[in-house]
């Protein structure tokens, strides 16, 4: 027996100044390592990439349905905020809304914008690192072989405070807002791919009467690429910004390129993976170390569990999210809803009774391996007993539905996503991926927009009644 099912497609009050700003944003976004942030649209049979993508030539928007496209629209909710919305000026909102429009309009071209006019005259340390974060998320995009540009966006803000800075109430204000984005990529118009839980802080200040961008912070991955290392203050401290985040942006971008070409070198055979792979699943209890019975794992079952915890927990499990992160415990969630059992036995072990933490083969307490990302590929790679059968050391390119793919920066790995959708082109060879997450959480995104360079294929095989550690 072996896996089960398959999904593809074919092509306030008083608040700090500034740099207090830049240490809280730090402090959140350790508190999850992984910061990468509507329901699906029906799926089509086929999505078809052309052969000039796969040489990194962006596709004419006109090669895709127009009909595919969605309207780009920004929309502001008050739910919640006991009508704060209506007290947000015309200018702080119209301000807001020329940044996000900004943002998401040059993902649709691939144009780096300008926002020298939107920030305040001594902010240029922050139109910087915008600027540069900007032309690296473009960068990053556009080096992969699908299609990245954005065919439409829904950015949907929730204003979740605003206080005046430093006494200042006339002349300036924080805006802290909550985003959830939906993205639309040309490569796959017709999946709603959506992130949840993008946290803006605004720093806005008036000058000749017009608001402008005092200092932003931004909770996604991009923006923690790009700031990590700095230290505390460090963004307030330097007079190179421009410098400083040029050459570092060249250096992401590098780390980018290296990974991604390494990942085409290991997965060669990629390029000659059939459309329909029967023979290689009826192999796959072969390619198991173990030599126990493989029971089967149900990936389509793991990745609707999955889509349904994404921008939301489950309240019969512990929740990690400000804990360091939920990322390898919503991906443990995963695998047993796709029929995986908890492993108490033979030494590697993978299993959740409580949050207090144990490696001990009994029936209490969790296993590193069930809520760490190290852990868990440590367990993949050395169970050979009862319970998860899985390979680590084949193609990036063989991975199917709730698969799980490990990444993080260029030789570390930090963060788990379990794979939603596989991205084939006409002649069937696996381009992508779209995946689930927690932390931040992200529903049917492409892996290969993710600011991870680093990612690792586990191929979950199924899992063993008994084996070589019983």
């Amino acid at each position: 027996m072996g896996r089960m099912g398959r999904e593809t497609i074919h092509s306030g009050g008083n608040v700090l100044p500034v740099p207090v700003l830049f240490r809280a944003f730090l402090f959140l976004l350790l508190l999850s390592p992984a910061l990468g942030g509507c329901a699906p649209r029906n799926m089509k049979e086929t999505a078809q990439v052309s052969p000039d993508r796969e040489q990194n030539q962006p596709a004419s928007p006109s090669q895709s349905d127009a009909s595919d496209h969605p309207v780009s629209e920004i929309i502001w909710t008050d739910e919640g905020t006991g009508g704060l919305l209506g007290e947000l000026p015309d200018g702080q909102r119209a301000l807001i809304e020329e940044y996000i429009s900004r943002y998401y309009g040059a993902l649709m071209t691939f144009e780096e914008p300008d926002f020298s006019d939107l920030f305040a005259s001594d902010a240029g340390v922050w139109r910087n690192l915008h600027e540069q974060a900007m032309a690296y998320l473009i960068g990053l995009r556009s080096m992969q072989r699908t299609d990245l540009r954005l065919a439409g966006y829904r950015s949907e803000l929730a204003l979740e405070e605003s206080a005046e800075i430093s006494g200042d109430e006339e002349n300036s204000r924080r805006i802290t807002l909550m985003e959830t984005s939906t993205q639309n990529f040309s490569e796959h118009p017709e999946v709603d791919s959506v992130l949840y839980g993008i946290r803006h802080t605004f720093d806005l200040v008036q000058e000749n009467g017009r608001w402008l961008i005092k200092g932003h912070t931004q909770w996604d991955g991009i923006f923690w690429n790009m700031m990590r290392e700095l230290g505390e203050d460090g963004l307030e401290e330097r007079t190179d910004g421009e410098a400083y985040f040029a050459a570092r942006r060249e250096t992401l971008l590098e780390e980018a390129e290296a990974e991604r070409a390494l990942r085409l070198e290991n997965g060669s055979g990629q390029d000659s993976l059939p459309a329909q792979r029967a023979e290689a699943e009826g192999s796959r209890e072969e390619e198991s170390a173990g030599a126990g019975q493989l029971m089967p794992y149900d990936g389509e079952a793991a990745a609707s569990y999955g889509a349904s915890f994404v921008g939301q927990r489950n309240a019969d499990w512990w929740d990690y999210s400000r804990q360091g992160g939920n990322c390898q415990y919503f991906v443990s969630q995963c695998l047993y809803a796709g029929g995986i059992p908890m492993d108490v036995r033979g030494g590697a072990v993978w299993k959740w009774y409580g949050e207090a933490v144990n490696d001990l083969e009994e029936d209490r307490g969790c296993s590193a391996s069930w809520i760490n990302v190290d852990s868990f590929y440590q367990y993949v790679q050395e169970n050979e007993g009862y319970g998860l059968a899985a390979r680590t050391d084949g193609s990036y390119w063989e991975g199917d539905v709730g698969d799980v793919i490990l990444m993080g920066p260029a030789h570390d790995l930090n963060h788990s996503v379990l794979i939603s959708k596989v991205v084939q082109n006409a002649e069937g060879r696996t381009v992508d991926y779209l995946i689930h997450s927690n932390t931040s959480d992200v529903k049917d995104f492409p892996v290969s927009a993710y600011p991870n360079p680093r990612q690792v294929l586990v191929r979950i095989l199924g899992w063993r009644t008994s084996g070589e550690s019983d």
